[in-house]
């Protein structure tokens, strides 16, 4: 194949070399497919807006070549320095001759954190094998730790942005689970036929992440392939996806295609920050703290919260056009339940915000949307935090180490956070001073019962 591939390559070359001899900017772009007009037009739009280029020069590859990582060239105005970025998923979802897709199988209960992380590594174990991802809105059908997960159509709606298991059906895919359709789509007409064993028009492949991976660097077209959560690693040390080191960055790769489904999100609450507060609604500061309890508490430590909320206190300094802070403790149980492992809140609270403090109840997807869309979220270290953070595209995020510990904070860190170590130092809190500083008080919002600053 190296062989075959050379008389393309060369000939891309020359076009390059001529360009960068003229000294113009210019893209040499490597694709795979039969038109140009899905594929090529759309990353030539988004390169030419990136890069400022006005040259583009695409080169077609055969279907053969699908598993090389083809490169884009890019030359700087001067003509001196080159950048290249790879690009691996070049092919057309809807690809008559080459369909491939894949997604993790899901696992029944457990909390939306969890759930969703899932579906971050699904994305990403389809960017792997050079497939399309599947989305499985039969994971949040199921009941899990937090109850229904119903309203998750509406506040996250992937099925609008991504590929579904309905789709794949009725292209004569499995889909990994016996349910297929997503939300908000009426079920296929015809439902799997137990008693055929070779419906399906895909050769599907599951197995451990690696292996797959490898497979589908041999396989070609019309094919799943599938993995689970615990089969993600090399080593027997490493029993799950988000303990695999390798997976550092995961959420940073994914977080945009996470934040589109979230924009077009029609979800409305029941119940937000400001209403909690009744007729003492005034112009503040939103601080989210996440607690975590429930099956596993963390952080339970009173010099811990009291660092953290000396810092933030110090924040916002002397300066009387900074509103003042309101910190909202949000967890999975009632107040006094988050007393019973936290006895210490509300000194720290009378201490650093003046008594400022309030235990809304509120539903998960109520606290979920709060957190996003608060002018400070304070993570606890879950995964429903975490996934909360990376959605956020406004305010000041403070990361806590997640509960895997301090080496897996790669996995769950998205580029925007500000990091709170161990003992409760938080890096980069000038951060924060300059957020609080650069932000007025937003009176309409708060009149829209949206408690925030700037947003």
């Amino acid at each position: 194949a190296r062989e075959q591939s050379c008389k393309y390559f060369q000939k891309s070359q020359r076009i390059h070399h001529r360009r960068r001899q003229n000294k113009e900017p210019s893209i040499v772009m490597y694709y795979v497919g039969r038109t140009t007009k899905e594929t090529g037009s759309l990353l030539v739009i988004f390169l030419a807006i990136y890069c400022g280029l006005v040259t583009v020069s695409m080169i077609q590859l055969p279907h053969r070549f699908f598993n090389l990582r083809y490169r884009l060239f890019i030359d700087s105005a001067n003509g001196t320095e080159t950048k290249s970025i790879v690009a691996n998923n070049l092919l057309l979802p809807d690809e008559k001759n080459c369909s491939r897709f894949a997604s993790i199988v899901h696992n029944d209960g457990m909390g939306l954190g969890h759930k969703l992380t899932e579906v971050i590594f699904g994305m990403k174990f389809a960017e792997e094998t050079n497939s399309v991802y599947v989305y499985n809105f039969d994971t949040f059908e199921l009941r899990g730790d937090h109850g229904s997960y119903e309203w998750l159509a509406k506040f996250l709606p992937l099925q609008t942005t991504e590929f579904t298991t309905a789709e794949l059906y009725r292209k004569g895919g499995i889909g990994g689970r016996k349910k297929v359709e997503a939300a908000g789509e009426q079920p296929p007409d015809k439902r799997p036929n137990k008693k055929k064993k070779n419906r399906t028009s895909f050769q599907v492949i599951r197995g451990n992440w690696y292996t797959v991976v490898e497979r589908s660097k041999r396989q070609r077209c019309n094919v799943e392939f599938y993995t689970n959560m615990d089969r993600c690693c090399k080593n027997s040390t490493c029993t799950i996806c988000f303990k695999d080191l390798s997976r550092s960055g995961v959420l940073e790769d994914m977080k945009g295609r996470m934040r589109k489904a979230f924009s077009l999100s029609t979800y409305i609450p029941s119940q937000q920050l400001a209403d909690t507060l009744g007729q003492n609604r005034t112009s503040l500061v939103s601080i989210v703290w996440h607690i975590r309890v429930g099956d596993i508490i963390l952080n339970a430590n009173k010099d811990y919260f009291w660092n953290i909320s000396k810092q933030i206190a110090a924040s916002f300094g002397k300066n009387t056009k900074v509103p003042s802070p309101h910190v909202f403790f949000l967890g999975e149980k009632l107040e006094e339940k988050m007393l019973k492992h936290f006895p210490f809140l509300p000194d720290i609270c009378n201490q650093f915000f003046n008594g400022s403090c309030s235990f809304p109840n509120m539903t998960v997807d109520e606290s979920f949307y709060s957190m996003i869309k608060s002018d400070v979220l304070v993570t606890s270290g879950s995964s429903f935090a975490s996934i909360a953070a990376m959605l956020r595209t406004s305010g000041i995020t403070l990361a806590a180490v997640p509960k895997s510990g301090k080496k897996y904070v790669g996995i769950y860190d998205v580029s925007e956070n500000l990091h709170i170590d161990e003992a409760g130092n938080i890096d980069k809190i000038g951060e924060l001073t300059q957020f609080l500083e650069s932000h007025t008080v937003n009176t309409d919002h708060l009149q829209n019962n949206a408690l925030s600053v700037g947003h």
